[in-house]
């Protein structure tokens, strides 16, 4: 009786250390990736060498980030840290991993084909480095992604255009001041050398937030598509070659609007009245285009509009009338700081409303508008 007795706490105590090991393992895992990252910085005066030892549990170093329940690492989190170094394959490790964010470093060479093990990544931002080479196709393969930001490295190549299908969370990717070229893929948004047109099956992304196609080459007209994607924030397409009009329902699907960005284009037709409907409107400026007809009178419906840039256009008072009569429904924009009508022939008085505009007005700029009186 006394030896089964023995052998049952035995059992007990082997089957104990044994489920101690395999918790942690998962944690050991994760210690070597971090020396193993810690190990490719190249600048040994960086704070890390003093920070990350082992005398202490990893899940105190300083940028780590671990789940309450069972101490994986979520987030690895070190902006504006002067590290100097190549990102470390070991990254792959780290399977609970939902942040990585090491912008603003000097981190060079290519991304790791490794991370696109990353299954769990929700936020990825390597902006302002000196990463270089193409964007690996593993990439594209961590459907979790909802934030891409790798602005301003040295990456170049073209996307796998078939690739792209795994991001099917994606709300925002930033890839501005890079060398990627070629034709935007159909189920992507980006910002670099880019030419084409855009294509229309952009308005399937409808979780996105802002799309961004700032400074490159787009031709042909902006589909009518992507005025459909409620969830967006921002759109901005500022100096390229689109022509054609802006859809006259834009602002009725886009509840959620904050920003329209689509300057130094080939645009033309009147500026369309619905839309004020976008009421969370903050920023519009349609400037350097070959817009006509009259500015629409319902502005002021934008109670929230801080910033109006319609220079540079083909936009005239209404017929007969002698006053700019659209100025009197800016009086409602209380929070307008910037207003831009200069160089369009606006030709008209200016109301007395005039002086009742926003306290909050920095810039009040109609030189070049033909204005009488």
């Amino acid at each position: 009786m006394e030896k089964s007795y023995i052998l049952v706490l035995l059992l007990l105590v082997f089957q104990d250390t044994m489920f101690s090991l395999y918790a942690a393992s998962p944690n050991e895992t994760d210690i070597e990736a971090l020396l193993s990252f810690k190990h490719l910085i190249t600048n040994n005066t960086s704070f890390l060498s003093k920070n990350w030892t082992t005398n202490t549990s990893f899940c105190s170093w300083f940028g780590i980030t671990c789940s309450p329940q069972n101490k994986r690492v979520m987030s690895l989190n070190l902006p504006n840290m002067n590290l100097e170094g190549k990102i470390s394959p070991s990254i792959a490790n780290f399977s609970f991993l939902t942040m990585l964010n090491l912008s603003n470093n000097i981190f060079s060479g290519n991304i790791p084909t490794e991370i696109g093990n990353l299954s769990q990544l929700v936020e990825l931002d390597l902006s302002h480095n000196q990463l270089s080479g193409s964007i690996p196709p593993s990439f594209f393969s961590i459907s979790s992604l909802r934030a891409v930001y790798l602005v301003n490295n040295s990456l170049s190549g073209s996307f796998l255009v078939d690739e792209v299908k795994g991001l099917l969370n994606l709300e925002v990717i930033d890839l501005s001041y890079n060398r990627i070229i070629g034709e935007i893929p159909s189920r992507l948004p980006l910002q670099n050398h880019i030419g084409g047109e855009i294509p229309q099956d952009l308005g399937n992304l409808s979780k996105l937030k802002m799309l961004g196609f700032d400074f490159n080459n787009l031709t042909g007209e902006i589909p009518e598509s992507i005025f459909n994607i409620s969830s967006l924030e921002y759109i901005a397409f500022t100096d390229n070659d689109l022509s054609g009009r802006i859809p006259t329902s834009l602002g009725l699907q886009l509840p959620n609007l904050k920003g329209i960005f689509l300057a130094d284009n080939q645009l033309e037709g009147e500026i369309p009245m619905y839309i004020t409907n976008a009421a969370k409107l903050i920023e519009l400026e349609l400037a350097y285009n070959f817009f006509t007809g009259t500015v629409p009178s319902n502005l002021g419906n934008l109670r929230q509009l801080e910033f109006l840039n319609l220079g540079g256009n083909q936009l005239t008072n209404e017929p007969g009338q002698r006053q700019l009569g659209f100025l009197n429904s800016l009086v409602d924009c209380r929070m307008l700081q910037f207003l831009i009508l200069a160089n369009n022939p606006l030709n008209g008085f200016l109301p007395d409303s005039i002086s009742n505009l926003s306290s909050t007005i920095e810039m009040f700029n109609i030189e070049n508008g033909q204005i009488n009186g």
